[in-house]
């Protein structure tokens, strides 16, 4: 345990370069923190934004418990809400019952975890408006921010008012999707939706957050909601795109920390090549569409393969699966965002502006392979300079693109994920390789053993499934 200066922990980052780092906090020391130490874990929390098509007591008082947990240091505190078409002064009312406390003593006491300090420091952010008499400041617009700080530890939010009509339209649903894909927040709370649940399908369907709860107008959703020990698998992801800004992995709980920089040794690899090799069972029965790519590869990314594929297996088998609460959850692996978006591997033999270290061909076919093996086949494309695996062309579309075409293809098609397979020096576990690909997480009812909600959800095409050799 070391209590230091800035400076000083800037040294001994630069002499301990690989060792392992686990942050809690803000996306921008979690980016400093990447930049010096390669190993770096990090747990940041993003604009977390409550939707409701309704707007009463029991909203307000959702809004008012998400918005001040911990005062704001929760990392799914409430950060941005979606309304109907409110005014100034409903929203300032929204905070007007706070409780107010002397001391963290006195929260422990009265066991009470969205109050407000009295002594606490406030700095208004511009273009905010304070509270007339609390520590909260708030942001009324009719369109979706478009630049939104954390504001860590401190209760913040932005509001966006929209007519009812407006909020039920096809064109708002998929401006507020690329919203969220585009910051990522932690956790979607959708308030006042109905069976068959319509609009929270599209939202769950066409984004890639790691936490959905669905709540009625009486008993609305918080973002504050998750409990992973009852199978409501939470997680803090950066923006898919931007997730090695940040951290070396998707931060995923429940998942044992030592995790995330455990590697499989060679010989383990290599007694899984024998497996690949011999066992009928997966490869031959379950995979033998894939067996041209897989015969491409070196025997460790064989032996990985396996793992791969056996994990995918298992991962799928009973997707989504029901969580243990006193709310109805449906957790599991999910595709990437079904909103027309594609993920595209670049493959490219010399250093670029996308990478600054050549593509590995065993890399690119252990990275295609998830979506080959599943529902999410057809939102992969190859994008090559034209080294890639020529097999590759029999499983998913090749683009031969020189790098200006496919700096250009990048900027027109905003895909929702750019993969640059570099050789894999270390083998990590196959759950978090996955992780960096697919999506997962769960969604939950506010109800408990709420058997309409999970037959309305499970159904879903997001979820992602291992499709065979004879489908």
């Amino acid at each position: 345990y070391v209590s230091c200066s800035l400076q000083d922990q800037q040294a001994l980052f630069q002499v301990f370069q690989d060792s392992p780092m686990y942050f809690t906090g803000s996306r921008q020391v979690a980016k400093a923190l990447k930049s010096q130490l390669r190993n770096t874990l990090s747990s940041t929390g993003g604009p977390n934004t409550m939707i409701s098509t309704t707007f009463n007591e029991q909203v307000q008082d959702a809004i008012r418990t998400s918005a001040l947990i911990e005062n704001s240091g929760q990392c799914t505190a409430l950060r941005h809400a979606v309304l109907p078409k409110v005014d100034p002064v409903q929203v300032e009312s929204t905070f007007d019952s706070c409780v107010m406390l002397k001391d963290p003593s006195e929260a422990l006491t009265h066991q009470e975890f969205k109050g407000l300090l009295m002594d606490q420091h406030f700095n208004l952010s511009t273009g905010y408006t304070k509270h007339k008499k609390h520590n909260v400041e708030y942001k009324l617009d009719s369109k979706l921010p478009v630049d939104i700080e954390e504001n860590w530890r401190k209760a913040s939010v932005d509001v966006t008012s929209v007519d009812l009509e407006e909020m039920n339209s096809s064109s708002f649903t998929s401006s507020l999707v690329k919203w969220l894909i585009e910051h990522q927040p932690i956790s979607l709370a959708i308030n006042g939706d109905q069976q068959p649940w319509t609009f929270a399908r599209r939202l769950f369907e066409q984004s890639g957050l790691v936490v959905y709860t669905v709540g009625t107008e009486h008993s609305p959703a918080l973002t504050a909601q998750a409990r992973p020990q009852d199978g409501e698998i939470f997680g803090e992801v950066p923006p898919r795109s931007q997730v090695d800004w940040f951290t070396k992995f998707p931060t995923i709980v429940p998942s044992p920390s030592a995790s995330y920089n455990s590697t499989y040794t060679d010989h383990f690899l290599l007694a899984q090549t024998d497996k690949a090799k011999d066992d009928t069972q997966l490869i031959n029965a379950t995979f033998s569409h894939l067996k041209p790519l897989l015969n491409q590869l070196d025997d460790k990314s064989l032996g990985y393969a396996h793992l791969l594929l056996s994990y995918l297996q298992e991962a799928c088998l009973d997707s989504p699966r029901l969580g243990y609460g006193q709310r109805t959850s449906l957790y599991g692996l999910q595709r990437t965002p079904l909103n027309g978006s594609v993920n595209v591997i670049r493959f490219e033999t010399k250093p670029s502006a996308s990478s600054s270290t050549p593509s590995d061909p065993n890399s690119a076919i252990l990275h295609a392979l998830p979506f080959l093996a599943t529902n999410a086949r057809s939102q992969l494309v190859v994008s090559s300079d034209g080294s890639h695996p020529k097999e590759l062309e029999d499983f998913v579309p090749v683009n031969y693109d020189s790098e200006a075409a496919f700096e250009d293809y990048v900027a027109s098609t905003k895909p929702y994920n750019v993969i640059n397979p570099q050789a894999m020096n270390e083998q990590p576990l196959v759950s978090h390789f996955v992780s960096k690909l697919m999506a997962v997480g769960h969604i939950k009812s506010t109800m408990p053993d709420h058997q309409d909600f999970v037959e309305a959800f499970k159904t879903s095409d997001k979820w992602l499934r291992v499709v065979k050799a004879s489908s």
